[in-house]
């Protein structure tokens, strides 16, 4: 049986076609959904508040974590693909939280600055495009909830499918693992620094990408534990401390001042996690 990769909001690709990938060069948004975890979308364990995602669009996070991926390269390919799951359950929760504008805001966002840079992608591995799907979930955002729904599950089924070797359920590599989990957070490194200045606010949207990626890199660390225990179980404690100092200064899609820190301060949390974690991968 071949070993899976999870992408951190549950979609999986065969180790494979990943092996030998490194992490990308970070320090210069996508939260889980409803379902259970092991699906392709996990549970979401924070409530928005509606009043305040109103009036909040997707503006221009979405390029920061797209400058990351290389279509050529199936870790990154498969990890723009989790990038864009992650929008589509923000979508979801905006949605939910009647603030459907945001929510098309958010999928038109993810059509000009993450869907083109996927294209090459699809092409290269002969899968069909689905721009039709992600244009039909935004039109029905502003509709009733029941509908966008429906277009919501026509668009994950096509980004499940458009991934390389699909599967759900097997633990990933400690290697692949790791390169997934950096991945991830050198991607939440860019969106936070452009969302944050000092401990206020600046962007919102680009804090929400922030914060579904740090959800998306605990959902990797937590489905890797086996794994990555063997390998160095102080090295795992680290990164798992220092991963949930990061999800507390993001702990929710509606940011809490008190709980803010400096962008500098995260990239920091985020360089040890990236050296703690080198140790787990070799």
């Amino acid at each position: 049986m071949r070993k899976t990769i999870w992408l951190g909001v549950g979609m999986a690709v065969a180790a494979g076609s990943l092996a030998g990938a490194a992490p990308p060069q970070p320090r210069a948004g996508p939260l889980p959904s409803r379902s259970t975890p092991g699906q392709l979308w996990p549970v979401a364990d924070s409530a928005a508040a509606p009043g305040a995602l109103k009036a909040q669009g997707g503006e221009g996070g979405e390029a920061g974590t797209a400058a990351l991926i290389d279509a050529s390269s199936d870790a990154d390919y498969a990890g723009g693909l989790a990038q864009l799951m992650a929008l589509l359950s923000l979508a979801d929760e905006l949605v939910e939280a009647d603030a459907g504008k945001a929510a098309a805001a958010c999928l038109q966002h993810a059509i000009d600055d993450l869907y083109g840079k996927l294209t090459p992608g699809l092409a290269i591995r002969k899968q069909a495009p689905f721009e039709a799907e992600l244009k039909a979930a935004i039109a029905a955002a502003t509709g009733d909830k029941d509908g966008f729904a429906d277009a919501r599950t026509a668009l994950e089924q096509r980004i499940k499918s458009a991934a390389p070797a699909t599967a759900v359920g097997e633990h990933p590599p400690a290697a692949l693992a790791v390169a997934l989990l950096t991945r991830l957070l050198a991607a939440a490194t860019i969106e936070y620094g452009e969302a944050v200045e000092g401990k206020a606010i600046k962007l919102l949207p680009e804090y929400q990408y922030a914060y579904a990626l740090v959800r998306a890199a605990a959902a990797q660390l937590a489905g890797s534990r086996p794994d990555l225990a063997a390998k160095d179980a102080k090295a795992l404690e680290a990164v798992a401390e220092s991963l949930a100092q990061l999800r507390s200064s993001v702990a929710d899609v509606t940011p809490e001042p008190a709980a803010l820190i400096a962008p500098a301060e995260f990239a920091a949390i985020v360089s040890r996690i990236e050296l703690k974690a080198s140790r787990l991968a070799n």
